[in-house]
């Protein structure tokens, strides 16, 4: 008896964010790129925090007990394939009553 298994290369999708933390008084700025899914964005993160070329600056505007990170998905448009507007065309119609 044959066995037939069927697979197919699953494209992943990556994305790309931009995070802000802001902690201890300090804040950072920087962009992750990850797969869609919880924890490859959860690792993207820690992976980059860990490194040594993240700057932190100053700031003294928010609670220093207080951590906060936001985030947002980057879209850049030229990885679409259609354009972010598009342009139509006024259409006029003309008829006449029989």
């Amino acid at each position: 008896m044959v066995a037939l298994f069927l697979c197919y290369n699953q494209k992943t999708h990556m994305k790309k964010y931009l995070v802000q933390i802001r902690s201890r008084g300090y804040f950072t700025k920087f962009e992750i790129t990850c797969e869609d899914n919880d924890k490859s964005f959860n690792d993207a993160i820690i992976d980059k925090v860990g490194q040594s070329d993240i700057v932190w600056e100053e700031s003294g505007f928010y609670n220093k007990r207080k951590t906060w990170i936001t985030y947002e998905e980057v879209n850049d448009a030229n990885t679409r394939s259609i354009p972010l507007q598009t342009k139509e065309g006024l259409r006029t119609t003309v008829g006449a009553a029989l």
